[in-house]
This record gives C-alpha cells, sequence and structure tokens, in this order.
C-alpha cells in the first residue's frame, strides 16, 4: 500500500529552514578545500564500472566531484558530476557556482544542460555540468562591459 505522507505548509517550511541550517552549519564548520582523491578512487574501483572510469575525482567534506571527457560539436570538454557526500537532493546554484570556481577556476565556463526528456537521466541525486575548454567564447553568456 502506497502512503504518502502529507505535510502541512509550516511543517514544510520548518523542514526547508532545518535543511537550509543545516548547510549553513556544515559549510560554516568547514567548507574544506577539495583534495585530489583520483588515485585512491582508481584503485577501489570496481571491475564493473571500470568501463568509464572519471579522469578526475575530489573530495571534500561536503561533496564528490567526478570528471569525465566528453566530447562535443563544441571541441572536448569535460562532464562533471556533482553530488553531497550524503547524498541529499539538491545543490543550490551558488554552491554549484563555487565548486566550480574551487576546482576549475573562477574564469571557467561550465554549462548546465536542462534535456528534452526524451534524454532525461534522473536516477540519483547528482548535478551534472560541462566544463568547457580554457578559451571557450559562450554565445549565451552575459558579458560585463
Amino acid at each position: 500500500m502506497n502512503s504518502k505522507i502529507i505535510w502541512s505548509r509550516s511543517e514544510r517550511r520548518a523542514l526547508e529552514r532545518a535543511k537550509e541550517k543545516h548547510v549553513r552549519d556544515l559549510i560554516s564548520g568547514g567548507y574544506n578545500e577539495f583534495k585530489d582523491i583520483t588515485r585512491q578512487a582508481q584503485q577501489t574501483t570496481t571491475a564493473q564500472n571500470s568501463l568509464n572510469p572519471p579522469e578526475k575525482v575530489y573530495l571534500n567534506n561536503c561533496f564528490i566531484v567526478q570528471v569525465y571527457d566528453q566530447p562535443t560539436s563544441w571541441g572536448m570538454t569535460k562532464r562533471v558530476m556533482i553530488r553531497w557526500n550524503d547524498a541529499r537532493p539538491e545543490i543550490g546554484w551558488t554552491m554549484l557556482q563555487k565548486i566550480k570556481n574551487d576546482i576549475f577556476g573562477p574564469e571557467r565556463v561550465c554549462l548546465e544542460v536542462f534535456p528534452a526528456e526524451s534524454n532525461k537521466q534522473d536516477v540519483a541525486n547528482v548535478y551534472w555540468l560541462w566544463l568547457m575548454p580554457e578559451d571557450f567564447d559562450c554565445p549565451i553568456e552575459w558579458k560585463r562591459k
């Protein structure tokens, strides 16, 4: 039997405030620098998922980031998987921007794609960004003059 919990508006708001406080506390209590753990990750990779191993793996106390080569019609890019260490479902835009800046630098361009429904792959609490080449001039980016 499918029992669905129905939360009141005040309960939903309280839950959202608690989640936001947890994230603030986690980050203020030590959002650590990312460490490159690629070698350790490669040593512990099972034969089952070694067909497409990440090029790089980064970890801090909040997030894990895996980087894969991804050829596109715009040239070679990097497909970047980001998720919370505890697999919670949401990462805000500001945090994604911070992760991008911390690992790849503040002047690199990453794109997030919302695909056609027929191409959607939504099987885990992860975010995918596409890191463009260093000299990439994004045709849809607002430029400061």
